[in-house]
């Protein structure tokens, strides 16, 4: 399992040649890698990688100051606002991203620096998420399909939009035990947040699709897999401030197999929809449910069973 989690890793640390005339920023050093790293590494690694995403001196001071503030709380043993610190640094940098001030005066594209300047930061504050199930992508106005690593147990197909700026995508894996929802229905893991920086919602006939896959354990005592279990997330904008998604078949995910010979797009949703429910579960007992979204917040897969 350390394999298949180290491999993904280095991928995304690995180095950029430096073109002839040296605009270009080379990538973070290869090693030391954020797994298995103590945390003191984890800090090494963000400390070497701010003068990289943060050039201009304000902006690297500001970025130094909150780095100071982390270990100062993590020093005092306040985990809690040392990891809600290192949420906002994210934020900040998300922002400077979209603002296109990260490595404005050095040419080099951010994005593998960011990946690792945001793993780094929550291995150092001790926020696993990542590193059990993760992502860390910039997105830009072209749209982009994002699939966790090294389970690839969720996935968000983001469509394209014209004038939207970059935003930072960061998913996570959430705490099986952590029942993200403030609902007495049943949640089914694995659980996941999907965290844009800056915060982002999409237009209502734009919107992004959100997939995950649900424990086979958690899900063999249900008899219809695919007629009771949905997607749900907070949106505070409906009763309850819980909204249960319409089901939608989230064919860029890998546990989601459709029916031998099935069709694709609209006219494998379609099948889904019309095939009878008895070929349907036992065809396809275990795999992902998926669900349109405006805006970004936890997920979580639930059994309708009971919900009005």
């Amino acid at each position: 399992m350390r394999q298949s989690v180290f491999a993904p890793l280095l991928v995304l640390s690995g180095v950029l040649v430096l073109s002839c005339t040296g605009d270009r920023a080379p990538l973070p050093p290869r090693s030391p890698i954020v797994i298995g790293a103590s945390p003191v590494d984890n800090r090494g690694q963000v400390q070497d990688l701010i003068p990289k995403l943060f050039p201009p001196v304000e902006l690297r001071q500001q970025a130094n100051d909150r780095l100071t503030s982390i270990h100062h709380a993590l020093l005092d043993g306040d985990t809690q606002s040392a990891q809600q610190q290192a949420r906002d640094f994210v934020g900040f940098a998300g922002q400077l991203l979209a603002d296109d001030r990260l490595l404005h005066f050095l040419g080099g594209p951010p994005d593998p620096f960011l990946q690792q300047f945001v793993r780094s930061l929550f291995g150092f504050v001790g926020i696993t998420g990542l590193q059990d199930d993760g992502a860390v992508e910039v997105v830009d106005s072209g749209g982009k399909t994002v699939v966790t690593a090294p389970q690839r147990h969720a996935a968000v197909q983001i469509p394209a939009q014209r004038g939207r700026r970059k935003f930072l995508l960061v998913v996570s894996q959430l705490p099986a035990d952590s029942a993200p929802l403030p609902i007495r229905t049943r949640q089914i893991p694995p659980f996941y947040e999907f965290s844009p920086n800056p915060t982002l919602t999409l237009p209502a006939n734009n919107e992004a699709v959100v997939g995950l896959c649900q424990d086979e354990a958690a899900t063999e005592d249900i008899p219809d897999h695919f007629a009771r279990i949905r997607i749900a997330h907070l949106n505070p904008t409906v009763p309850g401030g819980v909204e249960v998604l319409n089901y939608v078949f989230p064919s860029f995910l890998p546990c989601a197999n459709p029916l031998p010979g099935g069709l694709g797009g609209l006219g494998g949703l379609l099948e889904d929809l019309l095939l009878p429910r008895k070929r349907h579960a036992a065809a396809r007992s275990h795999g992902g449910a998926g669900g349109a979204v405006q805006a970004f917040s936890p997920f979580v897969a639930v059994d309708t069973t009971g919900i009005p």
